[in-house]
């Protein structure tokens, strides 16, 4: 009976616990769900912070100059020419930047639109409403610069990046992506190194997880550097891992810095290219002032510690600055840093693009045999492709350079010329050091970079790898093809220092043949670059420009393609320049003389001013405006004379033309236009409003904002009122995603008058080409960029759109080129 009673009371005990606990167990739940929440958050939040600051430290170094100055330090805000915006057909689209009329988006010649200050953005504005970019250009205009800036902006949540500052950003080279990946290996592993700063088999789990949410949130912005370093195929491998990735990580938002000339599937992916804007001289002179007054300010301090201090004498910056701001101001930001070191260290050879690369070598290399292992190494590197190759190979790439049978006094002549003369051979007979003592000296000097995470080593720019390249050159029984990779910017590189230095004609011959079926000819246009500053009498060269007039003068040829050859030859640089656009002024064609005219004020030949002038009355005023702005480009004092008369006594069409091309030098400009807002003259006030509107400084905006309010005039409070608007808002040229063709109003319109059905993406193509034929300009506008969407467009497609881009009417005209020349990038065409 005991027993019974007991267990009658321990069942009924048990029953009691039991229901007590279900009836706690949701709270209990919840409180358990809160605490490991709230664990969870404050690890991710210890997280974020690291991995930002990981990142921050990390990309404080990408640029040449950081043994000097932190990239924090020295930076100057990049711009980036802005592609003409997609337009829906039926909607009120913002009004047309006039100077687009006659100034087209050049993907390789980008100084063209840089200085008569076409449309340009900050890089956080073209991302601002959620496109994905490429940053394209040549070697030295700031690609790496600007991706390193973005991301350190990202992560010191700077008022600039607002809109991306919820991003987390990731920054690797296209080098570092070890492709394939091995079999079952997480698809983001490439980038646990790089985020967490943590070998990767050692990165803790809680990381790992963490890294993932972030991406399947969506809150990444993947930053691939150097693409244009690369292969065609290692382009291919990377932009397949990438469309794998996006599969399962779609929202992930992409920054590339890439060639002009191939961007493989990222094309059809949506990834917009844009190019870097050239440098202005307000860009240029931010940069001297600020480098004076940083080496004061933290190199002398250092430089002191080490020497004596009495016989190291402070820099005066006002008087090198003086001198530097007087020189005509023709260089990459790569470039002016260096000419700007070596100056400040008193060892500047010249002012020649050599001249600096040298300066630069003298400080970074000391040693003869050095210099000469490190040019057989640059060479293999080209020859192999292997930019970044592994410490283990180094050895085997400087001992597999294959030189020429040279004496010994041969190779002391093939020296180049230093500051204490050569004592000892070069070339073959220099006794190359150890691969690892070397590789050390490289990368100790600041020439090259150690990738630790990798195993990997590389030159701190691609320009000295082809620079080194080319000089080994002389020594070297093999020879690089350039035909292997044309659209690879380090063999290209390399092809033009040689160029400097040898007879190149026959590669140039075979480069210019495989291009023939190209409508784009782009392989023209990359020799075209190799002609600027390059000495010598070389039948190539002639032929080249030959070419690129032919194509100038050809009525028969697209209006861009004109414009490129008419920025090509300007950046020649060739002797007979101003002969020749002075005889292209005496012809009839009427759709070319404002391409006759930007040239003219590229070349600064004063002789064509009187030319100019009468410019200004013609009937046309596409060529009204390349004359005002050929005038402002020419910057004498009788030219701006003209411009200012135009703005205060011009019509109201004329007058807007020339403040507008006027505010391409603000440094010059920004008093008249300001004193021009108080005039009397409506349509001066209303030309001085128009200019601000193309000024991207900050004080412009305040006197939008007052004159849209106080202006006693309507169309000026009105023109100043949307001009700030835009500002507010956000630039109209601000790359959007295309909407999907089966939800767009127009297409499901279009559709229905045509009676047939709008199907997605690659599915639309018969909709798309019966649209082509069927629709109006607007229409055929749009259908376009559509077209640009299509992973594998057949003959039937690309024959129409090159018919529509050879005799359509502009814009169309230019809308179809844009597309011929992006399936070029991607490797359709050509």
């Amino acid at each position: 009976m005991t027993t019974f009673i007991i267990g009658f009371a321990a069942g009924l005990l048990l029953g009691l616990v039991i229901s007590e606990f279900r009836r706690l167990y949701p709270r209990l739940r919840e409180s358990v769900q809160a605490s490991t929440s709230a664990r969870q958050r404050i690890h991710d939040v210890t997280y974020e912070a690291s991995w930002r600051e990981h990142i921050r430290l990390h990309v404080q170094s990408l640029h040449v100059a950081s043994p000097l100055f932190a990239l924090d330090e020295i930076a100057i805000p990049p711009r980036i020419l802005a592609a003409a915006p997609y337009n829906v057909p039926g909607a009120q689209n913002p009004a047309e930047d006039l100077s687009s009329n006659i100034i087209p988006l050049l993907y390789d010649y980008p100084e063209l639109g840089s200085i008569y200050n076409t449309p340009s953005l900050s890089i956080p504005e073209t991302m601002a409403d959620g496109a994905d970019i490429a940053l394209v250009g040549e070697p030295g205009c700031g690609k790496t610069f600007a991706l390193a800036y973005v991301a350190s902006s990202i992560c010191r949540q700077a008022a600039e990046t607002e809109r991306l500052n919820q991003l987390m950003p990731v920054y690797i080279h296209a080098s570092e992506l070890d492709l394939p990946l091995p079999p079952g290996q997480d698809i983001l592993a490439p980038f646990f190194t790089r985020i967490t700063g943590i070998y990767g088999d050692k990165t803790p789990s809680g990381r790992i997880a963490f890294i993932n949410s972030k991406f399947s949130d969506g809150k990444v912005l993947l930053e691939i550097d150097g693409l244009d370093e690369l292969s065609l195929s290692g382009i291919r491998d990377i932009q397949k891992y990438i469309a794998e990735l996006r599969t399962k990580y779609p929202k992930t938002r992409l920054l590339l810095a890439a060639s002009p000339y191939y961007l493989d599937g990222f094309i059809q992916m949506g990834v917009v290219p844009l190019p870097m804007a050239k440098w202005n001289n307000s860009q240029t002179n931010q940069l001297i002032d600020r480098w004076g007054k940083l080496w004061n300010e933290v190199i002398r301090t250092k430089l002191a510690a080490v020497t004596n201090e009495n016989a190291l004498k402070p820099v005066q910056p006002e008087f090198l600055n003086a001198w530097l701001k007087s020189e005509p101001q023709d260089y990459s930001p790569l470039e002016l840093t260096l000419k700007l070191w070596s100056a400040y260290l008193g060892c500047l050879r010249g002012t020649s693009q050599v001249d600096i690369f040298e300066s630069f070598m003298d400080n970074a290399i000391s040693h003869i045999r050095i210099r000469s292992a490190l040019e057989r190494l640059a060479y293999q590197m080209v020859v192999k492709n292997k930019i970044s190759p592994r410490n283990e190979e180094i050895g085997g790439l400087l001992s597999g350079f294959h030189h020429v049978d040279l004496n010994e006094q041969e190779a002391l002549l093939s020296l180049p010329a230093t500051p204490g003369g050569a004592t000892e051979p070069m070339g073959p007979l220099a006794k190359a050091p150890a691969a690892s003592s070397l590789i050390n000296t490289a990368i100790q000097s600041g020439l090259m970079i150690d990738r630790s995470e990798t195993g990997q080593v590389a030159f701190i720019h691609p320009v000295f790898l082809g620079y080194l390249a080319s000089q080994a050159a002389r020594f070297s029984m093999d020879q690089v093809n350039i035909l292997d990779a044309p659209q690879n910017l380090t063999t290209l590189t390399y092809a033009r220092f040689l160029s400097k230095t040898q007879d190149i004609s026959a590669q140039v011959n075979d480069l210019m043949a495989s291009g023939e079926a190209d409508p784009l000819a782009t392989n023209l246009f990359i020799i075209a670059r190799w002609l600027r500053n390059n000495p010598g009498e070389e039948k190539w060269k002639n032929r080249v420009m030959r070419n690129l007039v032919e194509i100038l003068k050809s009525t028969s040829t697209i209006y861009i393609q004109r414009a490129r050859a008419m920025a090509a030859c300007i950046y020649s640089n060739q002797p007979g320049l101003a002969q020749l656009f002075t005889k292209l002024f005496s012809t009839n064609q009427q759709d070319l003389l404002p391409l006759v005219a930007l040239g003219s004020g590229l070349i600064g030949d004063g002789k064509t001013g009187e030319k100019l002038v009468e410019m200004l009355n013609a009937k046309s005023m596409e060529q009204n405006l390349g004359a005002c702005m050929a005038l402002v480009t020419l910057g004498t004092k009788e030219s701006l004379e003209v411009i200012t008369h135009v703005i205060s006594s011009g019509d109201e069409r004329l007058a807007r033309l020339a403040a507008e091309a006027f505010a391409a030098r603000p440094e010059l400009s920004a008093d008249f236009l300001r004193n021009a807002l108080n005039s009397n003259n409506v349509i001066t006030r209303y030309a001085a409003v128009c200019a601000l509107g193309k000024i991207n400084e900050n004080w412009a905006n305040p006197l939008l904002s007052r004159l849209s309010t106080e202006d006693p005039q309507w169309m000026v409070r009105n023109t100043a009122l949307n001009l700030y608007e835009y500002r507010q808002k956000g630039s109209p040229f601000i790359p959007k995603p295309l909407p999907a063709i089966e939800s767009a109003d127009w297409a499901i319109n279009m559709a229905s008058r045509m009676n047939v059905t709008v199907m997605p993406a690659e599915l639309s193509k018969d909709f798309l080409m019966k649209a082509i034929e069927q629709g109006n300009a607007e229409e055929k506008e749009a259908i376009l960029w559509y077209f640009r969407t299509i992973p594998a467009p057949d003959n039937r497609i690309i024959e129409t759109i090159k018919t529509a881009a050879e005799k359509d009417e502009r814009p169309l005209q230019d809308v179809a080129a844009y597309t011929i020349w992006l399936y070029s990038m991607a490797g359709i065409i050509g």
